[in-house]
């Protein structure tokens, strides 16, 4: 990280609502080796509509998970706000969340697996994280939306393009 992050910089660590295996010790690391470096980091409840689609409720998911910022050793961030990302080839908007979108570097985390609803070259993991978690209630609501006449492998690889391009991402970690 060192050189990626410069000191001061304000670091994104995306958490969804599935119960991940080391998801408290994925996070406390990631979180320690960003102030290693000097960033600083904060966790961002990324879940679409989870949790009653409130900042409240998401932060509470975190909490059933064991995400605290004592167990973690960061901040939770949690908020519903979106900000445009652009506008999709389906004339539809993109959103991203703005606790993302004004950080200085994300790293987004998520489980990789095979999807139970659909098939597709993509299904589940980094690129859903970015579109239906970091979308917040509005992306999440849209993309399923848009899914619904363009499938969603189609759906994911172009909203997950247009926030690759809108938010700092630094990298991934795909869990299994």
């Amino acid at each position: 990280l060192a050189g990626r992050i410069t000191p001061g910089a304000r670091v994104a660590l995306t958490a969804g609502s599935r119960r991940l295996r080391d998801i408290v010790v994925v996070l406390r690391v990631l979180a320690s080796r960003v102030r290693a470096v000097g960033g600083s980091p904060f966790v961002v409840p990324c879940m679409g509509s989870h949790g009653g689609a409130t900042a409240e409720g998401q932060a509470e998911v975190l909490r059933s998970l064991g995400v605290t910022e004592d167990s973690v050793g960061a901040p939770i961030v949690s908020s519903m706000d979106v900000t445009l990302a652009g506008e999709s080839r389906f004339g539809a908007p993109v959103w991203v969340g703005q606790d993302l979108a004004g950080a200085d570097a994300v790293i987004v985390v998520n489980r990789v697996k095979p999807h139970t609803d659909f098939y597709g070259p993509i299904e589940s993991g980094l690129v859903k994280m970015l579109v239906i978690g970091a979308g917040k209630h509005a992306g999440a609501a849209q993309a399923h939306r848009l899914a619904i006449r363009h499938g969603f492998p189609a759906v994911l690889e172009e909203h997950a393009r247009i926030a690759l391009a809108r938010l700092p991402v630094l990298f991934g970690v795909a869990l299994i």
